[in-house]
């Protein structure tokens, strides 16, 4: 009886260490999953005119990256075939962890994180502007991005 007990308590024992160093690896935060350099894969577009689509379809841009860096800023890289590339940056913040704001007041891009893992990402930006003739122009546009 007395090497069963024995058994029983260095078995606990054992467990206990086993299982207590098998931590869960913790969950990235949405801004440590965004830091780094993703590359444009495809775009998925709509187009409206007075709340009709007008146009839709899927266009790739190779080549053409976004860099969200740890102190706040992004630089966007756009390469198109024959012509130079494009780089500009500015600054980023994220609203919750849902929305990517590029850039500051009175100047700036709204994007919604529909999906962020640690190696893909998927944007929405969606607008509608009226023009003074009262016609609502508006577009919906769905990137689809890697790690890089």
């Amino acid at each position: 009886m007395k090497n069963l007990s024995f058994l029983s308590i260095a078995f606990l024992i054992f467990s206990t260490f086993f299982f207590s160093s098998c931590e869960k690896e913790e969950e990235l935060s949405t801004k440590d999953k965004l830091i780094g350099t993703w590359k444009y894969e495809f775009r998925k577009y709509e187009q409206y005119v007075a709340g009709e689509l007008v146009s839709s379809g899927i266009d790739t841009v190779r080549g053409t990256t976004i860099r969200f860096q740890r102190n706040d800023t992004q630089i966007t890289t756009v390469e198109v075939p024959d012509q130079p590339a494009v780089v500009v940056g500015g600054i980023w913040t994220l609203n919750g962890d849902s929305k990517i704001v590029l850039g500051d007041i009175g100047n700036r891009d709204i994007l919604e994180i529909k999906e962020l893992t640690e190696t893909t990402m998927i944007l929405i930006q969606e607008e509608e502007i009226i023009e003074d003739d009262g016609i609502a122009y508006g577009y919906k546009d769905e990137v689809s991005f890697i790690k890089q």
